[in-house]
């Protein structure tokens, strides 16, 4: 090993001592995050996306307890552990299968190892940098795997849990500030959602399909409409901190990997030091320097206020659609979206954006293709039209105003 260790733990064969009562100490405490993400009356397949990395390790060792307990009238629900190996370095084969034994050892009643590669990127792959197109490569293989799990067991729910940290919710607001973003991104990662809304930017028949034929792919390819996968991050309340004391206390020594730091073997697009772990071992120290505070529960709890604000947004805008799109009860995918201008003429421009970027997405467009410039242009179309033409969108959509109507759609005739 020339750059990492092999995550160790020298329990014995299925230890058994976290199942019987609540760990205590900082284990103890990402219990009781995970036994308030599950949802009552769950019977869903609880799966931990694993790394091997201290926080999602410290996940996985409080998921076994959690998940004996966590079913209807206190039944355990199943569990499984994926732990995805990208072929960056010559180590990761044998991390990733070290850290599938930990988890087996932990109880886990399933664990996988994915193993991916170069040829298995995603559908923004040279858009997002290495640390986009590896994260595309890993909710690739989760999708399919969460759902082949899911149905093998005849199960219709699946939550998929990760072990981002409140430290890591606030490298991803300083993230977002310093891109310009609008609310969406500076609010963060959200607890708990759905999986289509976590990467929207893909079709549902991309997100759920692999490349195959290297021999190499533990998956199939399932059905994309047989069960709903929720993403959960029960430890957005948790420091780092607290995921290292948890491994140190079940006597677990987590992988530390080198592509995680500043000076490690993966570098952006332009050479430079990747974003996220220069704002993590530069920005946010800083910040604490300057400030004289540690910046990180300020960041995280920013995050949460405008997710707050994003939903009532959200909401107010989906109102205003539908109110000014007569046809929306009757419409089916495929057809033109035909609304109403006069009913947008007032509507606040932050209530305006969002009801047209929801309007295109159910058009077609790929959302995270979709920029400020594009959404300025619909609501000019909307409130200060003065005889401009059609409006090219992302995704081959287009947007034209006709006899007071705005109406978006897949390639009109006559356009190009």
């Amino acid at each position: 090993m020339s750059q990492t260790s092999l995550p160790r733990w020298q329990p014995g064969a299925r230890e058994t001592r976290l199942w019987n009562a609540d760990a205590g100490g900082p284990l103890g405490e990402i219990q009781l995050a995970i036994k308030r993400a599950i949802p009552k009356h769950c019977e869903a397949i609880l799966v931990v996306a694993c790394s091997g990395g201290a926080d999602s390790l410290a996940l996985a060792a409080a998921m076994t307890w959690v998940a004996k307990v966590a079913g209807p009238d206190s039944t355990p629900l199943p569990t499984c552990a994926l732990i995805v190996d990208h072929s960056i370095r010559e180590e990761s084969a044998l991390e990733a299968q070290a850290t599938a034994d930990i988890c087996y050892d932990l109880g886990f009643d399933t664990t996988r190892v994915l193993t991916l590669g170069t040829d298995k990127l995603g559908p923004r792959a040279g858009k997002v940098g290495p640390e986009g197109t590896a994260r595309d490569q890993r909710w690739r293989a989760l999708d399919a795997q969460t759902l082949v799990q899911a149905e093998s067991r005849g199960l219709t729910e699946a939550i998929v849990f990760t072990g981002h940290t409140m430290d890591d919710q606030a490298e991803t607001v300083l993230l977002g500030l310093a891109r310009g973003s609008g609310t969406r991104s500076i609010a963060g990662m959200r607890a708990s959602v759905p999986r289509d809304i976590i990467d929207p930017e893909a079709p549902l028949s991309d997100r759920l399909s692999v490349p195959s034929g290297t021999g190499q792919e533990p998956w199939s390819v399932p059905q994309p409409d047989v069960v709903t996968v929720m993403v959960s991050r029960p430890m957005l309340g948790l420091r780092r901190e607290t995921t290292h004391a948890a491994c140190k206390q079940i006597g677990i020594e987590p992988v530390v990997d080198p592509s995680n730091f500043k000076g490690g073997p993966w570098r952006a697009a332009d050479g430079s030091p990747l974003r996220r772990a220069a704002v993590r071992e530069d920005a946010l120290p800083s910040l604490r320097e300057s400030l004289g505070q540690d910046p990180v529960p300020g960041l995280a709890r920013t995050a949460q206020l405008l997710q707050e604000d994003n939903e009532a947004l959200d909401y107010a805008a989906s109102e205003m659609l539908k109110s000014a799109w007569p046809g929306a009860v009757t419409w089916s995918v495929g057809n033109p979206i035909v609304i109403k201008t006069s009913t947008l003429a007032r509507c606040p421009k932050a209530v305006l954006t969002r009801a047209l970027r929801q309007a295109g997405i159910l058009v077609g467009w790929n959302a995270g293709d979709v920029k400020r410039e594009h959404l300025d242009a619909m609501a000019v179309l909307c409130q200060r039209y003065t005889g401009q033409g059609p409006v090219s969108l992302p995704g081959g959509v287009w947007a034209r105003r006709t006899d007071g109507y705005l109406i978006l759609e897949a390639e009109p005739a006559g356009v190009s």
